[in-house]
């Protein structure tokens, strides 16, 4: 069954056939990778069943291979979920134009209706370079609004919790795979940046959730809205075990 707006868990990438148009096509992983903004190990992951793409992702992928989504994919041949509602308030704006100007419809009215579509377009590819350049960083990263549920996770945080590619980490808290001994630290950081405004930055310490086994720098900063309030919080560990080891051993 083809499906639009669908859950990660429920998304399912067609990779035979992605690697059959990409080749027929002539376009190499790392060609394809620049196009995506991730790298090319990242390609690999996706073509060889490791780790699946978003759903806007996959999108991208099939516009750049010019083949339909439903090739390639699970995926209905409708808009990603996070794009609905921006197509929803330009076919408002349209009917809504198109209604007081049915006679006539000024230049005025028909720029508003093209600045409005190429936003809406802009938006998208904004939401695709973000959730590219988050996913592929090097380090363990993830945000999660004012109720401390998560947002996003990176793929680096997902493997640094053994959290399986399919599951869905939206609306979790640390209390759903966190140890049960240390779930607490992590939350009772975010909620001081959350009360305060300010950062932790690059605090040295174990990274929360590896069992006192991996040293990190911690790192936790507030996110404002346009009006400057917080609306979450996004923490990223890097992970320096292998120096702290060494320094250790030479002390």
């Amino acid at each position: 069954m083809k499906i639009a707006g669908a859950k990660e868990s429920d998304i399912k990438l067609f990779r035979d056939k992605l690697i059959t148009f990409r080749k027929k096509k002539k376009i190499t992983s790392e060609e394809l990778s620049k196009h995506m903004r991730v790298a090319r190990s990242t390609i690999s992951r996706w073509e060889n069943n490791k780790t699946t793409p978003s759903e806007t992702q996959i999108r991208a992928i099939s516009k750049y291979l010019k083949v339909r989504v439903d090739e390639i994919s699970n995926l209905s041949l409708g808009a990603p979920a996070s794009e609905i509602k921006y197509s929803e308030n330009i076919k408002f704006v349209k009917n809504f134009i198109s209604a007081e100007n049915s006679l006539n419809m000024t230049d005025q009215s028909k720029s508003l209706i093209e600045l409005a579509t190429q936003l809406s377009e802009k938006i998208s590819s904004c939401n695709l370079i973000i959730n590219a350049l988050l996913s592929s960083l090097p380090f363990m990263l993830y945000i999660k609004n004012t109720d401390l549920k998560y947002a996003f996770a990176n793929e680096h945080f997902m493997k640094g919790f053994s959290l399986d590619k399919d599951f869905s980490i939206l609306n979790k808290t640390d209390h759903d795979f966190f140890p049960k001994n240390e779930y607490a630290i992590n939350e009772m950081q975010d909620k001081q940046v959350l009360i305060s405004g300010k950062s932790i930055l690059s605090e040295e310490g174990f990274i929360p959730g590896s069992r006192k086994q991996k040293w990190g720098l911690i790192s936790k900063v507030p996110i404002y809205d346009s009006a400057g309030n917080i609306e979450g919080i996004m923490g990223y560990f890097i992970d320096i075990t292998s120096f702290k080891e060494k320094e250790l051993l030479e002390a």
